[in-house]
């Protein structure tokens, strides 16, 4: 009995001999290459020697060979809250060569206990369910994977392995330890101005300002702005109402300068505590709102000012605006 892995080609090995006597019907062939079709021709002697015609037949052996464990598998803290980013060089199918196919996944599984991260039986027990499976397929030994594990809980330590599993159900070791926080909320604003002069005015006058105050989430999530203003040191403010030492002062979310008769008195006037913008409709908005704003989204805040009807001084009055980023 012979077999040879290109139909008796140029490899042929005898690995039952008519020496052997072998009388029984079945036999077995040990030491196959994996994955490889292998030929086998079987004839057989009567008691006088005469040899049969051969019989020739093929079958493929299955992948007996697993991934390699991964080993540098990384954990970095990702840029959105609850956030952890991770990277890996995948295996080959077989240990570290070939390519995984279709059919092939990653399991990937946490803890944020670090007596759970520690035990080799914790780990073993979590294999078959990771909490996540990836799906791939013609992924060459030594590509660069990467995943972003989301909503996780922010500002919390997450213990990471990673196992691989081919076409075939073979089972990688479990990888390398990998270990990082989860991104927290960063609730950040940057604003493109710090100063504004209405310049010299009269009393009663309604003025428009002449540009823009641009702000930017620069933060990590999602922000809601806040307004507010300090009183002068002559003046006190109303939302939208003058007075003897009185001014009112409005503000708007719009993309262009907006006309007086867009500010609505109580809805868009600002005072000396913070007032969250509103959605459509509400708190200082116009064709813009100040409210979940995305990361670097920008937003234009406009303001209307009125003079007091009257003034004790004729001194420059000095307003702070603050705008304040909010969770949504």
């Amino acid at each position: 009995m012979s077999k040879s892995t290109d139909n008796f080609t140029t490899t042929i090995t005898t690995f039952v001999a008519f020496s052997n006597n072998l009388t029984a019907q079945t036999t077995t062939a040990i030491s196959l290459l994996s994955e490889t079709t292998h030929w086998f021709r079987v004839w057989a002697y009567n008691e006088e020697g005469l040899q049969t015609t051969f019989i020739i037949t093929s079958t493929k052996t299955l992948d007996g060979t697993a991934p390699s464990a991964i080993t540098n598998l990384t954990a970095l803290t990702g840029t959105y809250p609850g956030e952890i980013d991770l990277s890996w060089s995948a295996p080959g199918d077989d240990g570290n060569s070939g390519t995984l196919q279709s059919g092939s996944w990653f399991y990937i599984s946490t803890t944020t206990l670090f007596s759970q991260a520690t035990t080799q039986s914790y780990w073993d027990g979590k294999r078959d369910n990771a909490e996540i499976q990836i799906s791939t397929s013609d992924i060459n030994p030594g590509f660069l994977c990467n995943y972003k594990l989301t909503g996780l809980l922010e500002n919390v330590t997450y213990y990471v392995r990673i196992w691989t599993r081919d076409e075939l159900g073979n089972w990688s070791s479990l990888s390398n330890g990998a270990t990082n926080w989860a991104q927290i909320s960063i609730l950040s604003i940057d604003i493109d101005t710090t100063t504004f002069d209405f310049g010299g005015l009269p009393v009663s006058t309604v003025i428009v300002s002449g540009s823009t105050i641009t702000i930017i989430n620069t933060g990590n999530t999602n922000a809601t702005y806040s307004l507010r203003i300090t009183t002068t040191p002559a003046w006190n403010v109303d939302t939208s109402t003058p007075g003897n030492d009185i001014f009112a002062l409005q503000g708007i979310f719009n993309d262009v300068k907006p006309s007086t008769t867009v500010f609505s008195g109580e809805l868009h006037g600002l005072t000396t505590t913070y007032q969250l913008s509103g959605t459509a409709g509400g708190k200082f908005v116009g064709n813009q709102t100040g409210q979940n704003v995305p990361p670097a989204d920008e937003r234009k805040v406009w303001y209307l000012l009125k003079t007091p009807l009257s003034t004790s001084t004729t001194g420059q009055q000095n307003m702070i605006f603050y705008i304040n980023a909010n969770a949504p």
